[in-house]
């Protein structure tokens, strides 16, 4: 289904099933900005034969996971989740530990006790 309207419900809501929408662009700097116009960033695709604009552009969407000349390979030592109202918090790899840390700062100040 191609859009033209960026404010419909399919392009600005999440909706999971088999649907694709083929928005048009003019250049790189327009793409990035249809992608990232909604409050979602779960995840991206990039197909190119463009390596330098690829990774450009994976690192310009507003996207927890972008694959680029792929979709949806997730591997357990890749964290996972999503950006802006997309999900809370990470799964997989190092940073899906963070849920279970809670982080302290101690400061000590060096010196002899006084008895």
């Amino acid at each position: 289904m191609e859009v033209s309207d960026n404010s419909l419900a399919i392009v600005q809501e999440e909706t999971f099933g088999p649907v694709l929408t083929i928005q048009r662009f003019a250049d790189e700097a327009e793409a990035i900005q249809l992608a990232n116009d909604n409050e979602y960033g779960l995840s991206a695709s990039i197909w190119t034969r463009d390596v330098d604009r690829s990774l450009r552009v994976a690192q310009a969407l507003e996207a927890g996971s972008v694959w680029i000349n792929d979709w949806a390979k997730v591997y357990d030592g890749t964290e996972e989740g999503g950006f802006k109202q997309s999900g809370l918090g990470r799964l997989n790899g190092l940073a899906a530990l963070d849920d279970f840390i809670e982080h302290k700062h101690i400061a000590l100040k060096p010196g002899l006790s006084q008895r």
